[in-house]
C-alpha cells in the first residue's frame, strides 16, 4: 500500500506573508543551484558579441601576420643592405624581430582562450600595441634609414610600406579605424621625405601614394561595414534560433520545461542512472482544488498560482534536478540519484513552501496546496516510473488534499 503523510486540507487557506523572501528554501532537502529551467533567456548584446567575434577572427590569422612580417623585414634590408648602416639595420631587424616574437607570445598565450569575451578583450589590447609598434618601426624607422641613401633605395622602401599598408587593410580590415592608424603610420613619414625630395620622380611617387591611401580609406570603410553586417546578421540568427528553441522546450507561463522537453531530458537521464545502476525518483505534484479556484477566481489568479509553484520548484530543486510543467496544474520532477527519504524530503520541501508562502486573492494572502505522489527505482522506465508517481498523485488526493504519497517499492 502506498504511505502518506497527511497535512492541514484547506484547499486555500488565507495566510500572512512570512518574513523570509518567497522562494527561499527551507531545511530538509538537497538544495543547489536553481535546476536547468527558468525564464526566457537573456537577449545577447549583439554589438559586444559582434565586437568579441572579429577579436577571434583576428586571433586566428595573428600568425599569419607576424610571419609575413618577419619576412618582409629580411627582405627589405637584404634590398637596402649596400645603402645604409649595417650596425643600424641590424639593431633595426633585431629589435623588430623582438617586437613580433612579443606578438607570437601573446597569440600562443590566449589561443586556447577564444572562448573567453573577456580574454579576448584583453589580447587585443597588448596585440594592438605591438601592432602599432611595428608599424612605427617601419614607418619612421625605415625611412630615416634609408635618407641618405640613393633614391632608388629610397623607393625600394616605399614599395615595401606600401605592401605592407595593403596587408594590414587584409589583417585588420575588420576594425577600420585600427587600420586606418596602422596605415598612416607605415606611409606617413615616408610621403613627407618623398614630398620634399629634389627629385620629381620622388615628389610623383609620393602623389601616387596619397592616391592609394584615399582608395584605401575607402575600401577599409567599405570592407570592414560589410564584415560587420555579415557578423551581426550572424549572431542575429543565432539569437532568434536560441529564443525559438526555448518557446519550444518551454512552458512560457512558468518558465519550466514543457512536457516534451521534460520526457527527452528525463528519458535522457534515466537511461544513464540505469547504466551506473543508481536511483531515481519522481515526483508528480498537482494543485488542490485548482478548478475551483480558476473558475471561481478568474484564470489570472490560477495562472499566479502556477507561476508562484513553478518558483516554489526552482527554490527547492538542486540544479541536477530536472523539473517541468506536464499540462494543466500538474508538474513533475525528477531526481537523480535520490533515495526514498531524500525524494519525500523534497517533496516535503516543495510543500512547506506552498504553505508558508502566498499567493494574493481577492485582497487576500493565500498559500497553496499541493497533492504530490512520489515513486523511486532502479532500471526502471520512465514511463513506467512516471505512472507510478502519477497514481500515487491521484491516491493522495483521494486522501485528501495537501498530502504526500508514495508509490510502494517495485
Amino acid at each position: 500500500m502506498p504511505s502518506s503523510l497527511a497535512n492541514e486540507p484547506s484547499p486555500v487557506e488565507p495566510r500572512a506573508a512570512p518574513p523570509a523572501a518567497q522562494g527561499a528554501p527551507v531545511d530538509g532537502g538537497p538544495v543547489g543551484e536553481a535546476p536547468a529551467c527558468g525564464p526566457p533567456p537573456s537577449r545577447l548584446d549583439v554589438e559586444r558579441e559582434v565586437g568579441i567575434d572579429k577579436i577571434r577572427v583576428l586571433h586566428r590569422e595573428a600568425s599569419h601576420s607576424f610571419a609575413g612580417s618577419l619576412v618582409a623585414g629580411v627582405l627589405w634590408v637584404s634590398a637596402v643592405w649596400s645603402s645604409a648602416s649595417h650596425a643600424w639595420l641590424v639593431a633595426w631587424l633585431a629589435t623588430f624581430a623582438l617586437v613580433m616574437l612579443v606578438r607570437l607570445s601573446l597569440v600562443l598565450h590566449y589561443r586556447g582562450r577564444r572562448s573567453d569575451a573577456a580574454a579576448m578583450a584583453s589580447w587585443f589590447r597588448g596585440y594592438a600595441i605591438t601592432v602599432l609598434a611595428s608599424s612605427l618601426m617601419w614607418g619612421l624607422g625605415a625611412p630615416l634609414l634609408v635618407l641618405n641613401a640613393p633614391l632608388l633605395q629610397v623607393l625600394v622602401t616605399f614599395s615595401f610600406l606600401i605592401g605592407l599598408a595593403g596587408a594590414s587593410l587584409v589583417a585588420y580590415g575588420l576594425f577600420p579605424r585600427f587600420t586606418l592608424l596602422v596605415i598612416g603610420l607605415l606611409l606617413l613619414p615616408i610621403e613627407v621625405v618623398l614630398f620634399f625630395s629634389d627629385d620629381s620622380v620622388a615628389r610623383w611617387a609620393a602623389v601616387a601614394g596619397v592616391l592609394f591611401a584615399v582608395s584605401t580609406t575607402r575600401s577599409v570603410f567599405a570592407y570592414g561595414a560589410r564584415m560587420d553586417e555579415s557578423v551581426r546578421q550572424t549572431h542575429r540568427l543565432r539569437e532568434a534560433n536560441r529564443i525559438a528553441q526555448w518557446h519550444a522546450e518551454t512552458d512560457v507561463l512558468t518558465g519550466l520545461n514543457n512536457r516534451r522537453a521534460f520526457t527527452a531530458a528525463a528519458r535522457a537521464l534515466m537511461q544513464l542512472a540505469a547504466r551506473e545502476d543508481s536511483r531515481v525518483a519522481i515526483l508528480v505534484i498537482d494543485l488542490d482544488h485548482f478548478k475551483d479556484i480558476n473558475d471561481g477566481h478568474g484564470h489570472s489568479v490560477g495562472d499566479a498560482m502556477l507561476a508562484h509553484v513553478a518558483d516554489l520548484m526552482r527554490a527547492a530543486l538542486r540544479r541536477s534536478d530536472i523539473c517541468g510543467r506536464l499540462g494543466g496544474d500538474e508538474f513533475a520532477v525528477l531526481l537523480p540519484n535520490a533515495t526514498s527519504e531524500a525524494a519525500h524530503a523534497v517533496a516535503e520541501k516543495i510543500r512547506a513552501l506552498a504553505m508558508q508562502t502566498t499567493v494574493p486573492l481577492d485582497g487576500l494572502e493565500v498559500s497553496v496546496c499541493l497533492s504530490i505522489g512520489i515513486a523511486c527505482g532502479t532500471g526502471e522506465g520512465f514511463d513506467a516510473l512516471l505512472a507510478r508517481a502519477d497514481h500515487a498523485m491521484y491516491e493522495a488526493k483521494r486522501m485528501g488534499p495537501n498530502r504526500i504519497v508514495a508509490a510502494a517499492a517495485t
